[in-house]
């Protein structure tokens, strides 16, 4: 019988316990609520320049790139822009412009003229050797070289 009436009992007196704990606690006292002003700067605007500083790392890759071949041997003479051409838009240097046909670089003459000397030697003497035979110069590999595909047709026969 111990076992029916015991839990019951021991419920009952917790449920008082807490009771009355309830009771005897304190009312809280009421605070007054103080509003707080934020604190507020007032400053006039004026127009002026300002430094921009950016620090990073990357890489800068270009968005094109152009590799420039000669069509003859030569040193580099001059690159432009040029001392004496004012109203050239050719700049070549990094981040520079230029448009098609611009001259860029100047090449000293003095290979591209022995060159073309030779070749109209090489010329004359297959044309003297074997006059009005142009198939006789292609079998000589005159036709072959540069300058002398140039210059079959502005070499006169003489």
């Amino acid at each position: 019988m111990r076992k029916f009436f015991l839990p019951p009992l021991l419920l009952a007196a917790l449920i008082g316990v807490a009771w009355y704990l309830i009771l005897l606690r304190p009312e809280p006292a009421a605070k007054e609520i103080i509003k707080k002003i934020p604190f507020i700067e007032i400053v006039e605007v004026k127009i002026r320049s300002l430094p921009s500083i950016v620090e990073t790392t990357g890489m800068i890759r270009p968005r094109t790139q152009t590799t420039l071949i000669a069509e003859v041997p030569g040193i580099i003479q001059e690159v432009a822009p040029f001392d004496y051409e004012s109203n050239s838009s050719a700049s070549f240097r990094t981040g520079g412009f230029f448009k098609k046909g611009d001259l860029l670089l100047k090449i000293e003459e003095v290979d591209l003229r022995t060159a073309v000397a030779e070749a109209v030697a090489t010329v004359q003497k297959a044309i003297e050797l074997e006059p009005g035979n142009p198939e006789a110069w292609l079998k000589l590999g005159i036709a072959r070289s540069a300058a002398g595909a140039i210059l079959i047709g502005g070499v006169s026969r003489e």
